[in-house]
């Protein structure tokens, strides 16, 4: 059983890490970006917290940490939540950036792009 707890762990902090470091990257990656809009402090502060979680998780890779059961689960939710994650941003907003931002497609100009209305609670 503790085999089992160790691949798995292995397998999640793996996912973990790569979820990370591609949410880093579409969150980052734009000029338009939401994040940008925060003041400067505030944008370091969520760039460091997720590069200290994504080099947290490959340490835990290239440790082979044995953790109890408790942080597996821990860390399987953690890797499925921001693999979910970082598809969803992809999408919604790092394809449409850029074919908003492809000059050469004759579609630039038949590109609508459906402004999200949000509403605060």
């Amino acid at each position: 059983m503790e085999s089992h707890l160790l691949a798995i762990n292995f397998i999640a902090n793996l996912v973990l890490s790569f979820a990370f470091a591609l949410f880093i990257i579409f969150l980052f990656g734009r000029t338009n970006s939401k994040v940008y809009n925060l003041p400067w402090y505030k944008t370091i502060l969520v760039k460091f917290g997720l590069c200290c979680c994504s080099a947290g998780a490959l340490l835990n890779v290239f440790t082979f940490s044995n953790p109890p059961w408790t942080e597996v689960i821990l860390n399987m939710g953690l890797a499925m939540t921001f693999g979910w994650a970082s598809w969803f941003h992809y999408v919604n907003f790092v394809v449409p950036y850029k074919q908003a931002s492809n000059c050469s497609s004759p579609a630039r100009k038949k590109l609508k792009t459906k402004k999200r209305q949000f509403t605060k609670v």
